[in-house]
């Protein structure tokens, strides 16, 4: 029975996300990325797969808008693949982000 009303809330949470302009929201999409680094770094699933139960009831609901999250996914997990190399980079260029861009510092 729990589990009917968890699906039903997920599925609830999916069709708004659906019908709200804004897309499924960055914590779906996020939360969805996440759960991919996780996974290929060999790391638990934890919160983050309660993203992906959001994205699948998005998915079942609308097969048809796949290819356009799929990008966005991409874009977000390439985004954040980038932050870790530029925070192991030791100072040389600091501040990648979506938001700040490239700062870069060094001895020229």
């Amino acid at each position: 029975m729990v589990e009917v009303a968890i699906r039903l809330t997920v599925d609830a949470d999916a069709a708004g996300r659906l019908t709200d302009p804004a897309g499924p929201g960055l914590d779906v999409l996020d939360g969805v990325a996440r759960l991919y680094r996780r996974r290929v770094n060999g790391h638990p699933d934890g919160d983050a797969l309660a993203a992906w139960d959001v994205m699948n009831a998005i998915l079942d609901i609308a097969p048809h808008r796949a290819p356009q999250w799929v990008v966005v996914l991409c874009l977000l997990a390439v985004s954040e693949l980038l932050d870790e190399l530029v925070h192991s980079a030791h100072g040389w260029v600091r501040g990648c982000g979506s938001t700040t861009g490239f700062v870069v510092s060094g001895p020229w």
